[in-house]
């Protein structure tokens, strides 16, 4: 979309932190829309206007807390560099507290509480806190401010209570004895805590960036440098940030294609796999278009650049698959909705469990009411209800990507899997979509003749020309015989004159207007090939005919095993066509549809799905044409073959790369396997969370004398969100 850029967030940690950010951003004037995906720290902005005002938009997110790098389409880096600048600083955080930390446990498990001792652990705290984990204080002040009460929030109350109130019973513990309390400090429950939550967060954050490592791996296709010719001949290696359209560029075996074009000298085989999803290489010679990310497998060629930057089509595959990634599922919406509800909740639970202990008959009432609800604030961290869905959904549209399948949003991924008709054009999407020639009947074969046929292809623009001529292309016969009166009939054939002869070739309706003769023999190999529906030419010299061609398209390699598989996932396939009900039967007789229709218009197909649709049924459509545009935009889930129109990839909401069919039976799999993970994710956030939360404020105490750890529930909470995301990475596998 124009106006439309991607930014890296630094600095954010819950569902509350993207909360704020999302505010702040909404609250710009400039700003149209906005999308934070927090589980790779992304947003998706569109500005009303062009160009622009990046800086402000980045001052703003300043001032609530964070720091926002603009992300450009193509080779640029700065988004990852930001990802591992704050992975790096998380790490040595972790570090230092992990040291600071460890004197902290020895002597609250193995020494005893003496004054000394105590101030001893004071003083180590302090930087735990305050230093390294500053952070957690810095941001839960800024997301009460803006009123988006979030883990931070249940973080520094619970560690800046334990702290300080084991810093008063430090420094004043006399006071303290005056009331018949015991000064007991909690000092290490506040610094394990903090380094808990440090090692949980930086394990979730490298196991983030694993997830979103599709689009890294994209980014990685384009080359840094490339090799520029000059003027004069030369080459210069240069950034291809340099690059221009319009520049020449040499490209050698082994070298990544940095920008789009077309050849300009020489020929080669191009690895488009990466792309294409094509496992073949592709012949490419002059006149050819070349794409950013594919790899050169013969000899050294030029070419001439056409799109660079953020207009190469590797860039829009990254730019697809960004936007998929951070578009949001109706179900996280509700997720959202409960964890921005439930932090303030948990502080009112977690102060109710302490002042009820703290009034109850026990003589260590106020202990353990402490103690309830330092566990209470830590171990209800929202963290995994907020990880549940969007991870699942980074890696499933990431997993997507690598396989050449482009999901638009999150709300295609779940409506693959519920998909129960498919609908499936015929042209160009089960078949090649180009004609070839299925057989040939001369009257009397020759070199002569064959040299005057391809002459007079040689001149036409039609694709079945294009047919014959490819047929052939190996035989040694002249193709640059001097034709005269050469005639184009629209739609019927082409005619010329060679030697005082007049020569024909197309449609036989066309050459029986023309006065042509078809013999016994001919008129039997009509009948027979009329029968198969195969298109038919006649060439002719004068009104004697020559020869016959039944050309036809051929179905698709991969055709029967995609139609199978998709059949066997309960799936009902119709196969709607414009051809006629003849061809699309021969075609149905390989395939055995539960359905086709021939003779369809673009409205015919369109009202075949609105049918289906007020039936109940969630419908698919698979096309490549224009013609199918309509269709596609009527289906619940449109899905375009890579290789079609541009309109009908802009329509569709999956776009199969290339033009393999069995990638669509994996696109519903994975669906139906990222779906299952983001049910997974979410019963497990909700269980931890309900189980624990009365766990933690000591609902078992009366009945066996348990009372959660504050230490072991910061462990378990770090758990939790961890555990999601490696849940959510099993999908990288598939």
């Amino acid at each position: 979309m124009k106006n439309t850029y991607t930014a890296y967030i630094y600095g954010m940690t819950c569902l509350s932190c993207a909360a704020t950010v999302e505010k702040t951003l909404q609250s710009q004037q400039s700003i149209k829309t906005v999308r934070i995906n927090f589980a790779d720290h992304t947003a998706f902005i569109e500005f009303k206007n062009d160009p622009p005002p990046h800086k402000e938009v980045a001052a703003a997110v300043k001032k609530a807390g964070y720091q926002l790098h603009w992300s450009l389409e193509g080779k640029d880096n700065q988004a990852d560099i930001m990802h591992y600048k704050e992975y790096s600083t998380l790490k040595k955080n972790t570090l230092w507290a992990i040291i600071f930390s460890t004197p902290v446990l020895i002597i609250a498990m193995f020494l005893p509480e003496t004054p000394l001792f105590r101030w001893l652990v004071m003083l180590l705290s302090l930087p735990i806190l305050f230093i390294w984990g500053r952070g957690f204080f810095k941001r839960a002040w800024k997301t009460i401010l803006y009123r988006n009460w979030g883990m931070d929030v249940l973080v520094s109350l619970s560690t800046s209570i334990a702290f300080f109130y084991s810093a008063f019973n430090t420094i004043f513990p006399q006071l303290v004895k005056r009331y018949s309390l015991d000064p007991h400090v909690y000092f290490e429950t506040a610094v394990v805590i903090i380094c808990f939550l440090l090692i949980g967060k930086t394990l979730e954050h490298r196991a983030r960036m694993k997830a979103s490592e599709a689009i890294r791996q994209l980014m990685d296709l384009q080359p840094d440098s490339v090799n520029l010719l000059l003027e004069n001949g030369e080459e210069l290696e240069v950034s291809v940030n340099e690059v221009h359209p319009g520049s020449h560029l040499r490209i050698k075996p082994g070298e990544k294609i940095p920008v789009d074009g077309r050849v300009q000298k020489s020929h080669s085989y191009i690895d488009e796999r990466m792309i294409s999803g094509e496992s073949l290489p592709v012949f490419k010679t002059i006149g050819d278009k070349v794409f950013a990310g594919t790899v050169n497998q013969g000899g050294s060629f030029d070419f001439t650049a056409e799109k660079t930057g953020a207009n190469t089509f590797l860039a829009s595959i990254i730019r697809a698959v960004r936007q998929a990634q951070s578009s949001r599922a109706p179900i996280e919406r509700i997720a959202d909705k409960i964890a921005r509800a439930f932090v303030p909740l948990v502080v009112v639970i977690a102060f109710t469990s302490f002042f009820v202990w703290g009034f109850s008959d026990s003589e260590s009432g106020w202990l353990m009411g402490m103690r309830a609800l330092l566990s209470v604030l830590i171990i209800s961290c929202p963290c995994a209800l907020g990880l549940a869905v969007p991870t699942a959904l980074i890696a499933g549209i990431g997993r997507a990507a690598q396989e050449g399948i482009l999901i638009k949003d999150a709300e295609s991924l779940e409506y693959a899997r519920k998909t129960d008709h498919l609908i499936l054009d015929k042209t160009g999407t089960l078949t090649q979509g180009k004609p070839i020639i299925k057989e040939i009947f001369w009257k009397e074969e020759n070199e002569h003749k064959i040299s005057i046929l391809l002459a007079l292809e040689g001149k036409s623009e039609h694709p079945l020309a294009a047919a014959l001529l490819l047929h052939y292309k190996n035989r040694l016969v002249k193709t640059s015989l001097s034709l005269e009166n050469f005639k184009n009939h629209p739609g019927k054939g082409v005619q010329a004159t060679y030697q005082g002869e007049n020569y024909r070739i197309g449609s036989i309706s066309w050459l029986e207007e023309q006065a042509v003769i078809f013999n016994t023999e001919f008129q039997a190999r009509l009948s027979d090939w009329k029968k198969q529906s195969y298109t038919l030419l006649g060439f002719s010299e004068g009104n004697r005919l020559l020869a016959l061609f039944a050309l036809a398209d051929i179905l698709r390699p991969e055709a029967k095993e995609a139609v199978e598989k998709l059949q066997a996932m309960g799936i009902h396939l119709y196969m709607l066509t414009g051809d006629r009900t003849e061809t699309a039967k021969i075609l149905n007789d390989q395939l055995r549809f539960f359905d086709f229709k021939g003779a369809q218009l673009p409205s015919d197909k369109m009202n075949f799905i609105k049918d289906l649709q007020s039936k109940g049924q969630i419908v698919a459509m698979i096309g490549d044409g224009i013609n199918d545009a309509p269709a596609l935009a009527q289906a619940d889930l449109s899905i375009a073959m890579g290789h079609g129109a541009g309109v009908a990839l802009d329509v569709a909401k999956i776009t199969i790369l290339g033009s393999d069919l069995r990638k669509i039976p994996f696109a519903i799999r994975l669906s139906e396997y990222s779906w299952r993970t983001i049910r997974q994710n979410l019963f497990w956030a909700f269980i931890y969370n309900s189980v624990s939360i009365p766990l933690a404020a000591g609902i078992l105490y009366p009945f066996n004398g348990f009372l959660l750890n504050p230490v072991i529930a910061s462990a378990a909470m770090a758990l939790s969100s961890i555990s999601v995301i490696i849940n959510s990475l099993r999908l990288r596998n598939l």
